[in-house]
């Protein structure tokens, strides 16, 4: 059988799979064509390597099912490969060998591997190097040509950007956003005019910026153009957070999706010395409000009592903090599809509080919370609440409902018909 390869490289690409080097970083920016390489790169070492099995890594295993896996499914012909979901695990035709799909969220499923090769998608968004060092040490097959291989849009100076200057043994192959030449006619202008410098330098330019260390590096520029009222018509589903609070101050918001699963952060109360049953009337209040479908909240008997004494369907949020963090992280870089972010916050959130400054809670929380050197966490400097709840909301509801890698938890999420 012989089947023919539509993918045709282009310039930029060429110079990406030309390089003998074990380790090579596509860094570029939105639509430069990078996972596409990525795709055709662990081929063609699958190819050089035929006795060998692969890794492909993602930061989560959504953004495997969003932005890996409609790609392949277009570019690599269906009778070369077979995909068993329940493993995450490709069989490939050609060679017989497997393509072990793993997501940084669980760094530890990828330790028990014995691999010759692989290819990390948007490593930068992935904030910690764990996942890259375990996958590093599972390079142990005899391979004529082992290699580990990168793509992504650079997240500033972050661990990735210094590993890779740090060597010499490495190629990094540069690449802007318009020097992909099958692009629509004026995606990147469009967005260049849009983004900002900054923005653009960073997403569209492919260069290296000092991000400061923010645990998620929403820029309200880009972030943040629509108001609530904007967001109302967008949302297909609604749904909300709370997380309890006296001396701190409560958080209650309440966010969506679209129909293409982009968040929405539409509105947000920020109280503090509020007993549990204000703080439950406040969510009535949203929910009523917005038509909330279901409600994700800290862990709290007293709270939960109150919740569903107002007839509040609610689901106890998922508490590990680092996998729902990256998850959420893994949302802000704008889709490489549109140039639309995956994660929006309104504009007029309102000072929502009591604190006496005129800046929304949450946008203010969120440019203090950041990660401090050498810590495993983030701190917030201005507060974590609104932060804690969003990713509560967010990473809880992905996590139920992904079609693909998720976890089906059990709880009163499942007595709800959702989608």
């Amino acid at each position: 059988m012989e089947v023919v390869a539509p993918y045709i490289p282009q310039a930029h690409q060429v110079r990406f799979h030309s390089s003998p080097a074990k380790w090579k970083w596509f860094c570029g920016g939105l639509g430069s064509g990078k996972t596409l390489a990525g795709i055709h790169e662990l081929l063609y070492l699958a190819s050089d390597n035929p006795g060998c099995d692969g890794l492909i890594g993602c930061p989560t295993y959504p953004m495997f099912r969003d932005n890996i896996m409609p790609l392949w499914r277009h570019w690599v012909p269906s009778q070369l490969y077979t995909f068993n979901k329940a493993d995450m695990v490709f069989t490939w035709h050609p060679t017989g060998r497997h393509f072990f799909v793993r997501s940084a969220t669980e760094p530890d499923r990828a330790s028990g591997l014995n691999i010759g090769f692989g290819w990390c998608d948007e490593l930068a968004l992935v904030y910690k190097p764990r996942f890259w060092q375990i996958v590093q040490a599972r390079l142990r097959q005899p391979a004529r040509r082992p290699a580990l291989v990168v793509t992504s849009t650079p997240n500033g100076m972050n661990w990735l950007a210094r590993w890779f200057r740090g060597r010499r043994d490495v190629h990094i192959t540069r690449c802007r956003t318009r020097d992909n030449l099958k692009l629509p006619e004026g995606f990147e202008e469009d967005l260049r005019a849009s983004y900002g410098s900054e923005l653009a330098a960073a997403y569209l330019d492919a260069i290296i910026l000092d991000m400061m260390g923010l645990a998620w590096p929403l820029h309200t520029h880009l972030h943040g153009a629509l108001t609530s009222d904007q967001m109302r018509p967008l949302m297909t589903h609604r749904f909300g957070w709370v997380d309890w609070g006296f001396t701190n101050p409560a958080s209650v918001g309440v966010g969506g999706t679209d129909q293409e699963d982009r968040w929405y952060i539409a509105a947000h109360w920020y109280r503090r010395g509020q007993l549990r049953s204000q703080v439950a009337k406040q969510a009535a209040k949203f929910g009523k409000e917005w038509k909330v479908e279901q409600w994700y909240i800290d862990h709290d008997p007293e709270g939960q009592a109150e919740m569903e004494k107002l007839g509040l369907p609610v689901t106890l949020a998922e508490k590990d903090i680092v996998p729902g963090l990256m998850h959420v992280r893994a949302l802000v870089p704008p889709s490489s599809h549109d140039g639309k972010p995956r994660l929006h916050v309104a504009t007029d959130l309102g000072p929502g509080d009591d604190i006496g400054s005129g800046q929304s809670a949450w946008w203010r929380e969120q440019e203090g919370y950041t990660f401090p050197e050498g810590e495993e966490e983030p701190e917030g400097q201005n507060g974590d609440h609104a932060m804690d709840g969003t990713r509560y909301m967010i990473y809880t509801h992905d996590l139920q409902w992904a079609p693909m890698g998720g976890v089906q938890s059990s709880g009163s999420a499942r007595k709800w018909k959702g989608y």
